[in-house]
Order: structure tokens, then C-alpha cells, then sequence
């Protein structure tokens, strides 16, 4: 992922910073504010969540309840009359009504590539028509820690690079997965690369990874030194940062 392609290339060196749910530490994560920050601060892209809602609008939202209730019984008019209340969640503001996606395609569109996450099965469709309509191929990625739906943005658009996100590398017993299992299913749903939490992007994971051949994109990485080391890994194809100020910063003076 880089600014000039907005997309994943296991030629580049330096990392590519992705502002996650924009600058989320100067704005309410997953605003039009935040978005519009990190396209000032120059990072090459901004991920972003979208949930469908009652009207079948997609929304930039991250949580899958609002006021005690799924955003799916919630109409966008009604998520906006009752917006979030401002505060502070994991580091990161959080306030305000969500925005449709098409608001955020429109604000993004030529000057800073989108990194779409899908929280849901069957919005795939209707996400590319969004985006499509204003963006070009080569600046939206897609990513999902379902595997059916990275499996389905491939089938409907081979030529947009899909990631799988993986969090904790446990089944659901409990018993945890191995770092092989995590790549193997990242290759299983046709996922071109693999976006793990930053704490399971272990060097033996790095290795794996580069050996099979996926490019390894991990979030939220934050803290400054975890932050260059991965951006001067040139198995790490990208950082998904909630600092990109800092990670920015970071791989000037790298490079």
C-alpha cells in the first residue's frame, strides 16, 4: 500500500501508514473530521468500519450496537438525531452520528486511498457500488475477519486486493490457532494479504507469512518503537496506526 497506488505491493520497503478510523486520537474515530486529518497529515490511506442499518444505508460505524441496540434497528436519520455521546474509548474519541459511506468516498476520493472493513456478511455488493462509483481500483482495499466475505470481494472483484483481519488466533473453544492455521486460512479464502493484531505479527509469523508468500498488514500499532520496526520490515506491506502522525514522523527520519 503505498500513496502514489493506494494498494498492497511486495516490492515496497517502507511501509505504508494507514490512519485507522482516521486520526482517531484528534478526532472522533470514524468522522468525516478524522478522515479529513489524516488525509492533511499525508497518510497514505484511512481505514474505516461499515454496518448496514435498518434502511439499508451503510454507515462508517465501528460498534455493533448503539444505545443498547444493534445499529441494524437503527435508521440512519435515527443514528443521526441520536448521535453518539462524545467521550474517549481504548485511546481513541468517539462521538457524533456516523456517516454514510458514500459521505466518506466523496470527502476521500483522489486524495487518499480507503482500507474498507465489512463487519457483515451480504453488504459487499452494495459497498462496491458505493465506493466504485468514485474510486478507481487501485485506492480501496478490502478487509474482514470473515472469511466468506473476503472470499466474495474476490469473486465479485478479483482485481481489488482483499485482506483477512485476524485478532486473538483462538477457534472458538478456546484452543488457539497456530500461526500456520491463521496463514492457511488467509490462503484458503483468497485473501492477498493477512492483517493480524500487532501482537501476534511475531517474527516466526513474519517468516511464515513471507514464506508463503502474503503480505503481512498488523494493527493498531501505536507504540513508537513497535511502529519502526514494522515500517522498516519489509515483509510489513503497511501499519494500521490510531498515531499516523507519529508513524509518518517515524519513517521520515528512516528513510
Amino acid at each position: 500500500m503505498t500513496a502514489a497506488d493506494g494498494g498492497v505491493s511486495p516490492r515496497v520497503r517502507t511501509a505504508a501508514v494507514i490512519a485507522h478510523r482516521g486520526a482517531s486520537r484528534d478526532y472522533p474515530a470514524n468522522s468525516l473530521a478524522a478522515f479529513a486529518r489524516a488525509i492533511d497529515l499525508g497518510a497514505d490511506m484511512v481505514e474505516l468500519d461499515v454496518r448496514r442499518t435498518r434502511d439499508d444505508v451503510l454507515v462508517v460505524q465501528h460498534d455493533a450496537r448503539h444505545r443498547g441496540l444493534p445499529i441494524s434497528r437503527w435508521t440512519h436519520a435515527q443514528l443521526c438525531s441520536r448521535p453518539r455521546r462524545d467521550g474517549k474509548r481504548r485511546g481513541r474519541l468517539v462521538g457524533g452520528a456516523p456517516p454514510a459511506l458514500g459521505e466518506v468516498v466523496s470527502l476521500c476520493s483522489g486524495r487518499i486511498a480507503l482500507d474498507i472493513e465489512l463487519k457483515g456478511e451480504g453488504d459487499e455488493a452494495d459497498m462496491f457500488a458505493i465506493a466504485l462509483a468514485q474510486l478507481t481500483a487501485d485506492a480501496l482495499v478490502v478487509t474482514s475477519f470473515i472469511d466468506a466475505v473476503v472470499t466474495r470481494c474476490k469473486q465479485l472483484h478479483p482485481e481489488i486486493r482483499a485482506g483477512l483481519l485476524v485478532a486473538s488466533g483462538r477457534h472458538g473453544d478456546g484452543n488457539r490457532l497456530t500461526g500456520v492455521a491463521l496463514l492457511d486460512r488467509a490462503t484458503a479464502c483468497g485473501a492477498d494479504f493477512i492483517a493480524p493484531n500487532h501482537l501476534l505479527a511475531t517474527e516466526r509469523f513474519l517468516q511464515r507469512a513471507a514464506q508463503g508468500g502474503l503480505p503481512v498488514v498488523p494493527w493498531t500499532v501505536n507504540r513508537p518503537k513497535r511502529l519502526l520496526r514494522f515500517l522498516c520490515d519489509a515483509r510489513v506491506e503497511a501499519v494500521v496506526t490510531d498515531v499516523p502522525n507519529v508513524a509518518l514522523e517515524l519513517r521520515r527520519n528512516a528513510s
